[in-house]
């Protein structure tokens, strides 16, 4: 069975534009003006739960390993961590009666960290001694598998401040942009019951049970770089002539997510029944790629 959620949550706050200005006859005008702060929240969760295998000993065959007598768990993570640091411009100015004039610009120090961690761990094999895994105990025969995805990117207010004397009274700008928080993160959880007699599952990809089906799941981001050639013909200082070549890159980003689901007959007549649908005594599989190409 697998259940598939897609979350997409937008708050909005306000933030303030506000200025302070010299009237026609010396009194003081303000100005309001009205921003959203925008947090977007995207997250995309997949939860797959894998059946008994059948009888007589047909177990699944897996990605992974093997986990007849040995208990597998994979625990991948990639993340992206975008963290933006305030940086701080200051300038005195002298006014034009000279007052002195204090300008501000806060700007933001960008650190990009990405991390990938994958850890494996083989637990113990049959006979009661349960793997300890990464999560917890495994059993006689059970596999989890646990992906995640996490890409954060934190914005944090940008300040301009100017103080400005035209005549010797004080004009006071402020200027707060947004403050973005945006975190996408994918799950995918898999598990893998018992089969019987002690025959334990051993994998993902295979044909499991009496109905065959398959997920494959394609994420690919490709990067095409051509080089452009500027040339130019120079005269030397006897006469002779100079050629100068330089080449630039034509960069051309391409990113695609594809799925494609094929679900094979069972024993009998029966087909599997689509993504959310059980499958009749058994399996699934679920392949996921990540590919990151780069042509010249």
């Amino acid at each position: 069975m697998v259940q598939e959620t897609d979350i997409i949550k937008v708050d909005e706050h306000l933030t303030v534009k506000e200025a302070i200005v010299p009237g026609p006859h010396g009194e003081q005008a303000v100005v309001l003006f009205v921003d959203d702060d925008v947090h977007i929240q995207e997250e995309i969760r997949k939860n797959e739960k894998f059946g008994q295998g059948h009888l007589h000993g047909k177990s699944a065959q897996g990605i992974t390993s093997a986990i007849g007598k040995k208990k597998n768990m994979v625990q991948e993570t990639e993340m992206v961590n975008v963290d933006e640091h305030l940086k701080v411009k200051e300038a005195m100015l002298a006014g034009p009666h000279g007052a002195q004039a204090l300008a501000l610009c806060m700007e933001d120090d960008k650190h990009i960290h990405e991390e990938i961690q994958k850890n494996e761990k083989l637990g113990e094999g049959l006979h009661g001694k349960a793997a300890k895994g990464i999560t917890g105990a495994i059993g006689k025969g059970k596999k989890m598998v646990q992906e995640t995805e996490i890409i954060d990117v934190d914005e944090h207010s940008k300040v301009k401040e100017a103080m400005l004397a035209p005549h010797g009274a004080q004009a006071l700008a402020l200027c707060m942009e947004d403050d973005k928080h945006i975190h996408e993160e994918i799950q995918k959880n898999e598990k893998l019951g018992e089969g019987l007699h002690g025959k334990a599952a051993k994998g993902i990809t295979g044909a499991i049970g009496k109905g065959n089906k398959m997920v494959q799941e394609t994420e690919i981001i490709d990067v095409d770089e051509h080089s452009k050639a500027k040339e130019g013909v120079i005269a030397g200082p006897h006469g002779e002539q100079v050629v100068l070549l330089t080449e630039e890159d034509d960069v051309h980003i391409q990113e695609e997510i594809r799925k494609n689901e094929k679900i094979g007959e069972g024993l009998h007549g029966k087909s599997a029944q689509g993504i959310t649908g059980a499958i009749e005594k058994g399996g699934y599989s679920s392949i996921s790629n990540h590919r990151l190409g780069h042509k010249a």
